[in-house]
């Protein structure tokens, strides 16, 4: 957290922002904490992996099909597809769609 101090239309207040700070690690830090990085990835942390000062990769965590099938059906019930749904469109409103005028 950052707090800093904000002058706007001749008011002076204090903010505080929130800061994601991605920390670096240099290629033999990675090698040597791999285990101890991945962890933390694996708890939403983003670590970046710099060679000789220039960032080279970053880890971030993966999300699996798995997680993307629990959350399919979750909005079933809540709309209703219409029958009329794939019936073609009104000629206005493919010509619309298609650029043509009338």
């Amino acid at each position: 957290m950052l707090a800093c101090l904000d002058y706007n239309e001749n008011k002076l207040s204090l903010q505080t922002k929130f800061i994601l700070i991605m920390e670096t690690v240099n290629i033999h830090q990675a090698k040597m904490n791999l285990s101890r990085l991945l962890s933390r990835v694996e708890l939403g942390e983003e670590i970046i992996i710099s060679n000789r000062g220039i960032a080279i990769a970053k880890l971030v965590p993966f999300r699996s099909s798995s997680n993307r099938r629990s959350s399919l059906g979750q909005v079933r019930g809540r709309f209703v597809i219409l029958e009329d749904f794939n019936a073609p469109l009104p000629e206005d409103i493919l010509a619309a769609f298609e650029g043509s005028q009338e």
